[in-house]
């Protein structure tokens, strides 16, 4: 989950945590609003990266 400042509401990681048990990644912004993918495109690709980075690791144990 990224979290970007300028939404309407940011929830925080302790209540992302609670409401999804199998939250892997949650990221605060500082910047950035409902289109952050568009706005602030290369937090937004980070954020995308280190969120599949681990199911990544995941699969790669899997298929060895």
């Amino acid at each position: 989950m990224s979290a970007f400042a300028g939404e309407i509401y940011t929830a925080p990681e302790t209540w992302a945590k609670r409401a999804y048990t199998n939250l892997i990644f949650y990221k605060h912004h500082d910047n950035g609003i409902h289109f952050a993918a568009w706005e602030t495109p290369q937090p937004f690709v980070e954020d995308v990266r280190a969120g599949f980075r681990p199911l990544r690791a995941q699969l790669a144990q899997k298929k060895s």
